[in-house]
């Protein structure tokens, strides 16, 4: 299942890419009014989460001040540098999602300041590939705002795409 998933962010993320190359700077930036946020400060939080979830090899969280490091970088990285940073993360996790150990136990820091909890590699993926559908909603909304069209990034599709080839 994970697999899948792997090419299936490959597949929809690419979608969200290309949409986002062909912004202006001040579409990139701008704070949509509904989400108070432009694409840039989502995109910005998408790639801070994952690096914070997945460091390196996906084993850990990454320690705190390495992600304060990356996440200055990331705001001082002009567009074309984001969206090159997101396909290489998305590639590196479609690594890590291929090797997910069932069984093995992960904790799970969550940023709002909660406690931490220990949940299998497999429930903590999940959880991250559910949130990731949340941001992709959010991305949507905020090209829609810029009257572009939509993407069509629905599971459902990419199936089709992969099975009708």
């Amino acid at each position: 299942m994970f697999d899948t998933l792997g090419e299936y962010y490959i597949w929809a993320h690419a979608r969200y890419r290309e949409a986002f190359a062909g912004l202006t700077v001040d579409e990139f930036e701008k704070k949509d009014e509904l989400m108070g946020k432009s694409i840039r400060e989502l995109l910005e939080h998408v790639l801070y989460i994952t690096r914070y979830s997945f460091a390196d090899d996906g084993s850990t969280p990454m320690d705190e001040e390495k992600i304060l490091e990356y996440a200055e970088n990331m705001m001082e990285a002009d567009k074309s540098e984001l969206l090159k940073h997101w396909e290489e993360l998305d590639h590196s996790l479609a690594r890590q999602f291929k090797s997910i150990k069932r069984d093995e136990i992960m904790i799970m820091r969550p940023i709002t300041g909660e406690d931490p909890i220990e949940l299998t590699q497999e429930e903590y993926y999940l959880i991250f590939t559910d949130h990731m559908t949340f941001h992709r909603g959010q991305f949507l909304t905020a090209l829609k705002h810029l009257g572009k069209p939509g993407i069509s990034s629905d599971l459902y599709y990419f199936m089709l795409e992969k099975y009708n080839k």
